[in-house]
């Protein structure tokens, strides 16, 4: 088991911390008693206790992103940066606009950088920060297609190739920087859908085209996150984690025989 001790009094910042795979990340950090600075567009659902701040933040907006690290949380130095936001759903292919695209890149891709950015100037020239990472996250859909948006693939693909670049210039100030690619995920605000019994069929299909046996959940992407960002992988960087339970492991074809995707 991660031991999460290591976060003690630690300074955390979740861009998309207030659902999601972000908010498990925050519960379990704050568990651990780090300090969590959440950034996001709307507030979290349950109270936060003292450790924990919450930002509403436009993280299309350059501006914005600036304005975060002069806020008094902020402004004695963070230890982790964790990027989990992700731009907007909902678009069909070969229906995105323009605004849609842009919108897109803005969130997944060019706020990571941004944050970055300020992340490794804020870190100084010394080597000081030994245990400070970046974590983002990425998908499959870096690798495959499915029937997110032109937008989505291609910032996930970006994020990749950005964690290696930032690997290669932040590691000088001790910062390493990793993502993870979570596959089939079934978020908890769906699982009861998932779980129900006029899913089964479904459901056994999604179970059978993964070697282990079943889906992923939030907490397995949250777990792999932790997991990167902690000492226990200080000699890892510029890499991305598939989180995907060896989905992409078979062929192809016998997933076409064996898997119909259909939404839920």
């Amino acid at each position: 088991m991660l031991d999460l001790t290591v976060y003690k009094d630690r300074s955390v910042m979740i861009t998309g911390g207030s659902n999601g795979i972000g908010a498990h990340i925050a519960q379990r950090l704050l568990s651990a008693g780090a300090q969590v600075i959440i950034v996001d567009l709307s507030a979290p659902e349950n109270e936060l206790p003292d450790n924990a701040w919450f930002y509403h933040c436009d993280l299309s907006s350059e501006q914005a992103i600036s304005a975060l690290f002069e806020l008094p949380a902020c402004r004695s130095g963070i230890d982790y940066l964790i990027n989990t936001a992700r731009g907007p759903r909902g678009v069909e292919p070969l229906a995105e606009s323009s605004d849609s695209f842009e919108a897109g890149l803005g969130v997944s891709l060019k706020a990571p950088l941004l944050l970055s950015q300020h992340f490794i100037h804020q870190a100084g020239d010394s080597l000081t920060g030994q245990h400070r990472a970046i974590i983002n996250i990425s998908s499959v859909c870096a690798q495959w297609v499915a029937k997110e948006s032109a937008s989505y693939h291609i910032a996930k693909a970006g994020i990749e190739s950005l964690t290696r670049y930032l690997a290669v210039f932040a590691g000088a100030k001790g910062i390493r920087v990793n993502a993870v690619a979570p596959g089939f995920i079934v978020a908890d605000v769906y699982q009861q859908r998932f779980m129900a019994d006029d899913n089964e069929s479904y459901r056994q299909k999604a179970f059978q085209a993964h070697p282990v046996n079943r889906v992923g959940t939030e907490q397995d992407v949250a777990d792999a996150v932790l997991f990167l960002a902690s000492p226990a992988a200080k000699f890892i960087t510029g890499q991305t984690l598939t989180v995907d339970g060896g989905l992409n492991l078979k062929d192809g074809w016998h997933q076409v025989e064996s898997f119909e995707v259909k939404p839920v």
